[in-house]
């Protein structure tokens, strides 16, 4: 009697414990797909997130890039050889006076974002060294410089740059001429340095996204 109870209990207690093993097993695979598409999720959020960001930074990058060159562009600057002595003003690229005589033998100027070489033919005639004088005696001068390009040279009557209403000359665009500084001439060196009003005003416009240069994308010398 006692055997048959104990197989009693046995038989009444081994399906249960069958069920019980077996559902949580069943149970197992939802779970793990329930568990699965969080996790998908959260490896593809990241990509996705840094797919959009990449092209917004490199957006930022080259607007901070543009926005440092515009600095740069404030202020002109003009080096080169030369042999003399003088001194020279300018108030815009229309009118200039300076005092003194000497010769440019080569120069490099900048208008905003880009420059202007000149080199003096010393295997010229006497025009070729015309165009490397310099020599200004108040109201009236001539810079050292191609005559072709009102922006590289100046020819000053009573202050007028007459270059800048000549149709044929090479004049920098119109944004670059408004500009203030000076010239000196010295034994072996000239320099000079611009204040370039028009350049300024790019670079306040370009903090809300204009570009009146037309420079932006275009490095120094390009």
């Amino acid at each position: 009697m006692a055997a048959v109870r104990v197989a009693s209990r046995r038989s009444d207690t081994g399906p249960v414990d069958a069920a019980r093993r077996v559902w949580p097993g069943a149970r197992g695979p939802q779970r793990a797909a329930g568990r699965g598409a969080p996790v998908r999720l959260r490896r593809i959020l990241p990509a996705a997130l840094l797919s959009l960001l990449l092209p917004a930074c490199a957006s930022v990058d080259r607007w901070m890039g543009d926005r440092l060159l515009d600095v740069t562009d404030v202020v002109d600057l003009k080096h080169g050889r030369a042999w003399g002595l003088g001194v020279k003003l300018e108030a815009t690229l229309y009118l200039g006076a300076g005092f003194g005589i000497g010769f440019v033998e080569s120069s490099r100027e900048w208008f905003g974002r880009r420059a202007q070489e000149f080199t003096l033919d010393k295997q010229g005639g006497p025009g070729a060294w015309f165009e490397g004088l310099f020599a200004h005696a108040a109201l009236l001068g001539a810079d050292g410089g191609s005559a072709s390009s009102a922006g590289q040279s100046a020819v000053n009557a009573i202050f007028l740059n007459v270059l800048m209403l000549a149709g044929d000359a090479q004049a920098p665009p119109l944004i670059d001429r408004w500009r203030f500084g000076a010239e000196l001439l010295l034994p072996e060196v000239t320099f000079g340095a611009y204040l370039n009003l028009g350049e300024l005003w790019d670079l306040l416009a370009g903090l809300a996204g204009e570009d009146p240069a037309g420079d932006d994308g275009t490095r120094k010398g390009g």
